[in-house]
This record gives C-alpha cells, sequence and structure tokens, in this order.
C-alpha cells in the first residue's frame, strides 16, 4: 500500500487516522530527540569537564586514596603483587576509588580513573 492510499483510506474515516499519525511522528521524533541530548551530556560528562587534567595522584595504600582530592585522576600500580593478588587488587581499588561515571582503565598491573570518595569507609 502507497503512502497516498494509506492516508486516503484514512481521510474517509474522518481524518482521525492522520491526526494519530501525525502525533505518532511527533512523539517518536521528540523521543529521539531527547536521546540524543541525554547520550550527549552522558558522554560530554566523562570529558575533560570537571577532572583536573595537570597532575596524577598515585596512591598505594588506602590512606593515598582518602589524602587525594576527590575529583583527580588517580593511578595505582600494583607491580610488586602476584598476578592472582594483583586482579584483585585492581577489582578492589576500581570497585572503592573509581568514579564510574568516567572511564576506569584496568591492566594487569593497575588502575587509572577519577577519584570519588563516595565509596570510602572511613570518610
Amino acid at each position: 500500500m502507497y503512502r497516498s492510499d494509506l492516508v486516503n483510506k484514512l481521510s474517509k474515516h474522518g481524518g482521525m487516522g492522520v491526526n494519530i499519525i501525525r502525533v505518532i511522528f511527533y512523539v517518536v521524533m521528540v523521543a529521539l530527540v531527547g536521546t540524543g541530548v541525554a547520550m550527549y551530556a552522558s558522554a560530554s560528562k566523562g570529558g575533560k569537564a570537571g577532572v583536573d587534567q595537570t597532575k596524577v595522584c598515585v596512591i598505594e595504600s588506602d590512606q593515598d586514596a582518602v589524602d587525594c582530592e576527590e575529583g583527580s585522576s588517580i593511578l595505582a600500580r600494583f607491580t610488586d603483587s602476584e598476578p592472582a593478588v594483583a586482579a584483585t587488587r585492581i577489582i578492589n581499588t576500581a570497585a572503592l576509588y573509581c568514579d564510574t561515571n568516567y572511564q576506569v582503565t584496568t591492566t594487569a598491573t593497575g588502575v587509572f580513573c577519577v577519584l570519588t570518595h563516595e565509596r570510602i569507609p572511613s570518610r
């Protein structure tokens, strides 16, 4: 069925169908634009805005993490551990200290992320 056939068919029924199609079209467009805006806002939060890019706080202990300023970039290095121990320390560090609204980078020997104090028990 061609669009004009559909419009003619719906027009025979008082034109209500055409209005419904227009309403549905506008609702879908608003939803798509709203989703795009929300995705852009979410992605831009993970960028440079609000994160001090000039320094990195290196942490080797829980106290180091407490002493670092919230919102700063942190680097946790675990080169002295066995691989299984390092893996546990990496996931624990990311879970406790990394702001998951930003990118969290992990390797076999450490974590680089933006620090949050939200989950630090001693604060």
